[in-house]
């Protein structure tokens, strides 16, 4: 996409920061915060500030006459607001009615690009989904909290090979486990709306139904977090209709690139 004049703000948070990279190269230091901009002129505004700065951020940039696409999950299910993922459906892009645009979750943008040709082939029935997500998912602070654990607990990593109680974890904070050597199987918030399952789980659910405009198949999600700082993983099974799977079992996939044999898929 052709760019002119890129510029970068940025949230209270990340005042101080010298050294961010934008567009691939290291950017110059944001001199305004993201409050006190005037976005006139402005085309497209890139944010990623987390939910809560995103629903005070976002009507004012389209209020200014530019287009807001968000990597929160505040504008995701807005009922006029279009959830896009290119390789699927970029028509949606065709009207934006409230000027923003919203991006899914991690892990449901590399399931769609797989599950939509599976539908369109065969009509999907029920999607079953387990993600092990990383803990920057839970921001900075899930970070420094799997540093901390590592630090104080790395010398006797191996002895938990033979006792899984031979090392004494600091409390956790952000997670309900230490996560240090270990995946914690429940990842994101449990919500109190019923179903006993996380806000993150709920994300998968949700999104993986409005992006490929599926009201009907039923979904179904596991999320877990693992020691990792950043790249997530996620496997995805589907069930399709028994009349029309048969033909078309291949031919979503026979288009693509194979992955080489014995080579690792690249991290989400």
């Amino acid at each position: 996409m052709p760019r002119k004049e890129p510029e970068q703000l940025r949230s209270h948070r990340w005042y101080g920061v010298k050294d961010l990279r934008s567009f691939g190269h290291r950017s110059r230091t944001a001199q305004m915060g993201f409050d006190a901009a005037d976005y006139r002129g402005v085309d497209v505004a890139l944010m990623s500030a987390g939910a809560a700065t995103s629903r005070q951020l976002a009507p004012r940039i389209a209020a200014a006459g530019a287009v807001g696409v968000d990597n929160s999950s505040a504008w995701r299910m807005y009922p006029d607001g279009p959830l896009v993922v290119p390789e699927v459906n970029a028509a949606a892009l065709a009207e934006v009615p409230k000027g923003i645009v919203a991006n899914p979750n991690c892990t449901t943008m590399v399931a769609m690009p797989v599950m939509k040709p599976l539908h369109d082939e065969a009509g999907l029935l029920r999607m079953t989904v387990a993600t092990y997500q990383a803990v920057s998912g839970a921001g900075l602070a899930g970070v420094a909290e799997l540093a901390d654990q590592l630090a104080k607990t790395v010398d006797r990593a191996a002895a938990l090979t033979f006792d899984g109680g031979a090392v004494d974890f600091p409390a956790p904070e952000k997670f309900a486990a230490p996560i240090a050597h270990d995946v914690v199987p429940l990842a994101g918030r449990v919500g109190d709306d019923g179903p006993l399952e996380t806000d993150e789980e709920e994300k998968d659910r949700e999104e993986g139904r409005k992006i490929p405009e599926l009201p009907d198949p039923a979904v179904t999600c596991t999320s877990r977090r693992r020691l990792a700082a950043s790249f997530g993983s996620a496997a995805a099974g589907a069930r399709a209709s028994a009349g029309r799977a048969t033909g078309a079992r291949r031919a979503p996939w026979g288009r693509g690139p194979r992955p080489a044999a014995g080579a690792a898929p690249p991290p989400l």
